[in-house]
């Protein structure tokens, strides 16, 4: 199940206070009874206490305060790219790129949320969609 560099993969974390599930491209890769922050951190990059972050560029990052199902998680990755998350009511979703400016990530979900871009430059945001 690894992660390969030079393509796309849709990767999606569901919990539900009990379980963790790791999903790459639509299917169940992985589950796990640690849900602690830890535990989510190790399929999320960071096992180690912070040191070790994504490498690579990333689009659609959204989060809901419900657990969305495996047929979801299917149907997001095959509704193919762009993928309109609005009808799933995403509390955060930041699109990486649509409608940003240089230092900011606009919150396209419920939660109004706005990030702030650190260490880039104009050359890391990426307007056209793989």
């Amino acid at each position: 199940h690894a992660i390969t560099t030079g393509s796309w993969i849709h990767i999606a974390i569901v919990g539900d206070g009990s379980t963790a599930t790791l999903y790459k491209n639509g299917a169940s890769i992985a589950t796990t009874t640690d849900v602690t922050p830890q535990g989510v951190n190790r399929f999320g990059g960071d096992s180690v206490g912070g040191s070790r972050f994504v490498h690579g560029n990333m689009d659609e990052v959204a989060y809901w305060d419900s657990t969305l199902s495996a047929s979801t998680i299917s149907d997001i990755y095959n509704s193919g790219t762009p993928t309109d998350l609005s009808g799933l009511s995403p509390v955060h979703w930041w699109r990486m790129g649509d409608g940003d400016t240089f230092s900011t990530l606009t919150d396209h979900g419920s939660g109004s949320n706005n990030g702030t871009m650190t260490n880039m430059d104009a050359a890391d945001i990426v307007t056209v969609v793989p």
